[in-house]
């Protein structure tokens, strides 16, 4: 369907539309490009609402849920609850309802939309996991909201074609986040006992040889798999957590940083500070004078 592609904004707040053609509901399927936006939109609305498609819509819809609920049935399955941190995939001609029912506590729904189509369109829901369509949570660091953001950004353009392609591109980036996420979770699952370990005692002596072991994994295994999931080395990652917790007891401005370094795991508190320092960017003196900002 060759329709007159043009950027349309509609904005009713609390909800922002962005739109790249007329046609109604932004609605098509085309095979003439790889990948199309046709719609994106963000909605933080607190009231109740359901909205029916009985014959689905033409194009492919994925809806992020940062915060808060939305019920869906989609096709023939039973009504679902998606929590925020949850991708929902709603395939070409799938009939669906959703909504919300105000019941939440807190009431607060902030929720992301994006419809597109394009010859390669199938194809990518498929390398990223997502070809049978459904809910599909991830983890915390799937960095929804931002993906979101970033592919808003491009939409909120005139239309050109390079704009186009670049909200094409917005698109694949956010779609390939999630999958990639999915399947970090799929992997995370695998080292579920020294994750554990490393969260409940990384401000201790940790030793780093029997972590492998507590997942059944050999030791070069192991630190392959623990970096692919969590993007650094096991050493990295207890460093991480024990800056992060450094950072909230700095907050205290009552607590010795010689004691924050002990809790954190650090009996040198000079080695401490230089620690901090290489991460943070300032001391812990100064992250601490200036209210928690690096």
């Amino acid at each position: 369907m060759n329709e007159p592609v043009r950027n349309h904004r509609k904005k009713t707040s609390p909800r922002e539309y962005y739109y790249t053609t007329w046609v109604p509901r932004a609605n098509y399927r085309t095979d003439e490009e790889p990948i199309v936006v046709n719609c994106a939109d963000f909605s933080n609305k607190t009231s109740p609402f359901t909205t029916r498609i009985p014959e689905g819509r033409l194009d492919i819809s994925i809806c992020y849920i940062a915060e808060g609920e939305l019920f869906f049935q989609i096709g023939n399955s039973e009504k679902q609850i998606a929590k925020g941190g949850t991708v929902v995939v709603i395939l070409p001609r799938v009939p669906v309802t959703y909504g919300y029912d105000g019941t939440a506590d807190p009431p607060v729904r902030r929720s992301y939309w994006l419809h597109f189509t394009g010859s390669y369109a199938l194809k990518l829901l498929k390398i990223c996991g997502f070809e049978r369509g459904g809910l599909f949570s991830l983890p915390d660091e799937s960095g929804g909201t931002a993906a979101f953001t970033a592919l808003l950004d491009e939409m909120r353009h005139p239309p050109t074609p390079l704009t186009r392609t670049r909200a094409a591109a917005a698109a694949v980036s956010l779609l390939t986040q999630f999958g990639r996420s999915i399947e970090r979770g799929e992997e995370k699952r695998r080292l579920p006992k020294s994750i554990a370990y490393i969260r409940e005692h990384f401000a201790e002596e940790i030793d780093k040889h029997a972590l492998a072991a507590m997942d059944g994994l050999s030791q070069s295994h192991y630190r392959t798999l623990f970096r692919r999931v969590m993007g650094r080395t096991p050493a990295a990652y207890i460093t991480l957590l024990r800056i992060e917790k450094a950072r909230r007891l700095l907050m205290d401005p009552d607590m010795p940083i010689a004691e924050v370094a002990h809790e954190c795991g650090y009996e040198d508190p000079l080695y401490f500070s230089r620690v901090f320092s290489r991460m943070i960017g300032v001391s812990p003196s100064e992250y601490r004078r200036h209210g928690g900002e690096g």
